[in-house]
């Protein structure tokens, strides 16, 4: 039951640390247009999602590389879907889907 509830906050962990960053991100790059905040989302993937499995990974004592992947994954994730709306539309409609 112990692993479990560590799986399941270290998804939750990652997802939201994903989710406050993305949205950071649109929100200060918005008004440059859908390409940069797009430019933006993937360079947030990249930076955030094998930096939080990487400090996953490394965080403990006994290196977890399970547990870094759920880390990485839902931190990718989370990164992902708030982006997606920049792939199709932008302004006003596009923070509004990705809230």
């Amino acid at each position: 039951m112990r692993r479990m509830t560590r799986t399941t906050s270290t998804a939750i962990f990652g997802a939201s640390d994903g989710l406050v960053a993305t949205m950071a991100l649109i929100l200060a790059t918005m008004s440059h247009g859908r390409k940069v905040v797009l430019a933006a989302a993937i360079g947030l993937l990249i930076a955030e999602g094998f930096g939080m499995a990487a400090s996953q990974y490394l965080s403990g004592a006994k290196r977890d590389l399970r547990l870094a992947l759920i880390m990485g994954i839902a931190t990718s994730l989370a990164i992902v879907m708030p982006a997606i709306p920049w792939s199709f539309t932008g302004g006003a409609a596009a923070v509004v889907a990705s809230c």
